[in-house]
């Protein structure tokens, strides 16, 4: 543990070696999940009539186990440490998507879908870990050089899995993942020092700070509800946008190519409305830019379901 007066002086170097970790994560997590449908069909041989459900199960599992579990590592980041909640997010992620390599059922493979879910949550947690050991009045340039570390890392992630997934099988494409996280892992254990002074808090004070306060929790309610509609909608049909690609090819040869291309683009797409968006909210409303951010998004949504070609779906989502 570095000493109060000196680890500000570092900030530039601990953020630099977080966000080579979170891009690097998010290279890992986008190089073998998202071809899970595939996988599904060609490895583990789960019949059509039964893929729909399988994979419905398998992108809802792990936001179900995240929702439970974040509050808890919240806590128990306030008690022990915001880096050992990273490190522990970067190995658990690494032992979960790692051993979907090996998974011989669909109902395994959910199941560790659910446990990278408990043990996962790097975004929140790299988040935490930097916003309290950098000055205050870089905290926003160093949260915002974070998201381009996301974002960047799920282009180049998808992009290339795509390909891998491609040429050297889904299997290995989870044991490339499980090789990034532990390389994110291994990068915040020896280039990042947290100064942390340990809340003593009994374990009933620990367990009453998960239940939420009522005037905050009365002043979060909308945002969070407002939150939940706009995730529920982003992940409605996300887990589904491979098979629409099967689908449009007529084969599954190719397939996780294109979905890969695909996946990186729209990563791009987000990437340029992120600082437009931004901009355009220090002149006006954000309420207004939200209303109608939503209302082109519904109306991209729709174009995509009605694409008949993979040109009129790349267009959709730009």
């Amino acid at each position: 543990m570095e000493p109060a007066a000196d680890f500000r002086k570092n900030w530039k170097r601990q953020l630099f070696v977080v966000w080579m970790a979170q891009f690097i994560a998010a290279n890992g997590f986008s190089f073998g999940l998202p071809f899970a449908p595939f996988f599904m069909q060609k490895d583990l041989q789960v019949p059509s009539s039964s893929l729909p459900v399988y994979v419905a199960l398998f992108g809802a599992s792990a936001p179900l186990t995240m929702m439970l579990f974040a509050p808890i590592w919240g806590a128990l980041a306030d008690k022990f440490g915001r880096r050992k909640m990273l490190l522990r997010s970067y190995i658990g992620g690494a032992v979960a998507i790692g051993l979907m390599g090996v998974a011989t059922e669909p109902v395994f493979l959910i199941f560790l879908r659910l446990v990278q879910g408990m043990f996962c949550g790097t975004v929140s947690a790299a988040q935490t870990l930097i916003s309290t050991q950098t000055p205050e009045e870089h905290n926003g340039f160093a949260l915002g050089s974070l998201h381009s570390a996301m974002f960047s890392g799920h282009m180049t992630g998808s992009f290339l899995g795509g390909l891998f997934a491609e040429y050297f099988g889904y299997r290995n494409a989870f044991f490339a993942t499980a090789v990034l996280m532990t390389t994110s892992f291994i990068l915040v254990w020896y280039g990042v020092r947290e100064h942390f002074v340990p809340q003593n808090t009994r374990m009933r004070n620990f367990f009453s700070t998960l239940v939420p306060r009522g005037k905050a929790f009365k002043a979060a309610l909308p945002i969070v509800l407002l939150m939940a509609c706009v995730m529920f909608c982003r992940h409605f049909d996300m887990s589904f946008v491979p098979l629409l690609v099967q689908d449009i090819l007529g084969t599954l040869t190719g397939a996780s190519g294109w979905t890969g291309a695909l996946s990186a683009v729209c990563g791009f797409a987000g990437v340029v409305s992120g600082f437009t968006l931004g901009i355009l909210s220090d002149r006006f409303s954000p309420g207004r830019i939200a209303i109608c951010s939503s209302i082109c998004a519904a109306v991209a949504m729709g174009a995509i379901s009605l694409s008949s070609t993979l040109g009129a779906v790349f267009s959709s989502v730009l």
